[in-house]
């Protein structure tokens, strides 16, 4: 037996049948939390609504592009090669400007 004001039995717990029929009752359907704290009382696992997600054709398109991406490798072996064998050949001319330049220019973006 529960009590008329908090539907708190005498022995402290909450009368999830009596709750669940007086919001059928108010609203013509069953609140899902005391439907779960329902089934909780009663040892069965509760249920828990399943999440969809929708990708728009812009979200699809992307994640066709980052699987391709990642087909391509890292590092461009053809341009490593050319350098290494610049390098080897005493060819590979460094341009300080430039490469201090890039710095600045990045350190600014980065703020």
């Amino acid at each position: 037996m529960s009590n008329s004001v908090d539907n708190i039995s005498s022995k402290g717990v909450l009368n999830t049948t009596e709750q669940t029929s007086r919001i059928k009752e108010t609203t013509g359907k069953p609140d899902r939390d005391v439907d779960e704290t329902r089934s909780r009382s009663q040892g069965a696992a509760p249920q828990r609504p399943t999440d969809e997600i929708v990708l728009t054709e812009s979200a699809r398109r992307l994640q066709e592009i980052e699987h391709e991406l990642q087909k391509v490798p890292a590092v461009d072996q053809a341009k490593v090669n050319s350098i290494k064998e610049r390098i080897a050949n005493d060819s590979y001319q460094i341009n300080a400007d430039s490469i201090a330049e890039k710095v600045l220019t990045t350190d600014k973006l980065l703020g």
